[in-house]
């Protein structure tokens, strides 16, 4: 079996010859993890963007608040007549309500962007 497949053979072996030098099958591998310092940059960038956020979303009232968090950020957002019950109010008032709030939220987090 061994034999049929070829058996082991070291990655340090000639794969070809380049004019200047020689080329090694490890050579020829593809290093498919992320680099270091990229992995490090886009941790950053999302800390940093959730800490704009996070100070944007304390420029809204606590219903403005809620209906932000439980419309645009989470996996299963809440349906308007759903907020609506929890704040005895219409859909159509939730729904002008999370309008108002994301322009406001979008407002700051611009606010924020430029001031740095």
């Amino acid at each position: 079996m061994n034999r049929r497949l070829g058996g082991d053979s070291s990655l340090n072996t000639k794969a070809y010859d380049n004019d200047d030098e020689a080329v090694e099958r490890i050579d020829l591998l593809a290093d498919k993890s992320q680099n270091i310092e990229m992995s490090l940059a886009a941790k950053q960038e999302v800390a940093y963007k959730k800490q704009i956020l996070a100070k944007s979303m304390e420029k809204l009232n606590e219903r403005e608040q809620y209906i932000i968090k439980h419309r645009m950020l989470t996996e299963n957002p809440l349906t308007l007549d759903e907020i609506g019950e929890k704040f005895n109010i219409s859909r159509e008032r939730v729904r002008q309500i999370e309008k108002r709030a994301f322009e406001k939220l979008s407002a700051e987090v611009k606010s924020f962007m430029a001031a740095e």
